[in-house]
């Protein structure tokens, strides 16, 4: 989510400053449902993928770090310090 707010659709900021980041899955912005407003080139395979987030399984409550498209296990100490994902069902 961009630091910049818009008035309108076509209101976008210049530059690339986040509030936060949200992922969602592949099929959701595919479905049509959402519309896409811009579309702007990585500079490099690295800025593909999000700062890591921390997971923490509501119904076990292991905690798990989500990096570069992989779970791994980790510890509450771990996390310490990372943003917790906020994962949902679209």
């Amino acid at each position: 989510m961009y630091k910049h707010v818009g008035e309108n659709i076509g209101d976008l900021p210049s530059i690339e400053e986040y509030q936060f980041i949200v992922g969602v899955y592949d099929d959701v912005l595919k479905s049509g449902n959402w519309p896409l407003v811009d579309s702007r080139p990585f500079r490099n395979d690295n800025e593909k993928w999000p700062s890591s987030t921390c997971i923490i399984d509501s119904i076990s409550g292991e905690y798990f770090i989500y990096y570069k498209g992989e779970m791994l296990e980790a510890t509450k100490e771990q996390c310490e310090g990372m943003e917790i994902a906020a994962v949902w069902e679209a």
